[in-house]
């Protein structure tokens, strides 16, 4: 019920002129543990991969793809052949889009109420919107500073907070199979909307936020991923727009993906049922470069899903080969189902070169 959108009116009460409230220790109706793959990891996350842009071939196109948007299969490889390669893949871990829309959920689900209990002063911070995995629990606490100091203070309306996830499970089914599960420490700071700032109310409407992390560990789909940097979203009237600028980490494999001023534009609930999402920006493969990506169509995917596209069509732009005039580039265009169609063009002569059917759960192509 609460929503950091305008039209819904996500509300933050505060007391005082410099009001810091408490988060209470949330238990969440489960988590995935560590069973999903791994504990925090402590290591600093670094991007010591290729920084020139990528020439986009028929034999990384997938992984760049998957680096982009959809999440990484291990274990799989592309084939131009029309038979299907014999080597089986296993389960997408957890795409860029996919942590976005998580960590957006959780700051979504934010809302102060009066303080209670053994807290004498301040006010307790609930989740109206927690995480719903069963099985073992889980727990987010933190703090929260509101600033209410009178004009012509130039900070008046903002806040700052921080948020500590241990074994944090958000799924949209309640299945920690389909969700993601957090453990580590963000950082956040954010601003009210001026025109609904209200301290005898003690409410504001959020129009927008920065996520700060060193060492967030996202946990699901059998993969366990690491991630630093920052996110900054803006709350629009029908949904939000994210810019990324973060390394992640896959800690399975120990390799490190980087996203560029990465926008990640979400409409929720356009068409009914599903939020469109259009992504933009550099997204690096340490072996390959990097591409820059745009969207075409705007992907569609069930509202609050953290799983596969259902339409849509994302393109990359790679290099442009020697002796070329146009860029090579990769084009995916996603189904209702579980298969999406790969067209590539290697040469840059504008045309498409290779053309391949994939399976969206094994990463398999043909």
């Amino acid at each position: 019920m609460s929503h950091t959108h305008k039209t819904n009116s996500r509300v933050i009460r505060s007391l005082g002129l410099l009001t810091t409230v408490i988060f209470g220790v949330i238990t969440i109706l489960g988590s995935g543990g560590g069973s999903d793959g791994g504990s925090t990891a402590v290591t600093p996350v670094t991007y010591t991969g290729i920084k020139d842009q990528a020439l986009i071939t028929a034999t990384n196109a997938q992984a760049l793809g998957e680096v982009a948007y959809m999440g990484a299969t291990v274990g799989t490889s592309i084939t131009v052949a029309s038979v299907q390669p014999t080597q089986q893949g296993e389960t997408r871990s957890a795409s860029v889009v996919s942590i976005v829309r998580t960590l957006h959920a959780v700051m979504n689900s934010i809302d102060v109420s009066s303080a209670t209990g053994s807290i004498p002063a301040g006010w307790t911070e609930t989740l109206l919107q927690p995480g719903n995995c069963t099985g073992a629990p889980g727990t987010v606490s933190g703090s929260l500073v509101v600033n209410e100091n009178p004009a012509p203070d130039p900070d008046r309306g903002t806040f700052t907070g921080n948020l500590v996830f241990a074994d944090y499970c958000l799924s949209p089914t309640g299945d920690p199979a389909d969700g993601l599960t957090m453990d580590g420490p963000v950082a956040f700071n954010g601003t009210c909307d001026a025109a609904t700032f209200d301290p005898a109310t003690q409410t504001c409407d959020i129009i927008s936020y920065t996520m700060t992390f060193t060492n967030l560990n996202t946990r699901g789909f059998g993969e366990s991923q690491t991630i630093r940097g920052t996110l900054t979203s803006a709350i629009t009237a029908s949904g939000y727009d994210t810019t990324v600028n973060m390394l992640l980490r896959d800690d399975n494999a120990n390799v490190t993906f980087k996203f560029e001023n990465y926008l990640i534009a979400v409409t929720e609930n356009s068409p009914i049922g599903y939020d469109s999402i259009e992504v933009s920006g550099k997204a690096y493969h340490p072996s390959y470069g990097y591409v820059d990506v745009s969207t075409l169509t705007p992907v569609q995917v069930t509202t609050g899903s953290v799983g596969q596209p259902e339409l849509g069509v994302i393109q990359l732009t790679g290099a442009i080969p020697a002796g070329a005039v146009l860029p090579t580039t990769a084009t995916f265009t996603f189904y209702a189902g579980d298969f999406y169609d790969l067209d590539i063009d290697t040469n840059g002569d504008g045309a498409v070169d290779v053309s391949l059917t994939c399976s969206w759960s094994s990463g398999l192509c043909s």
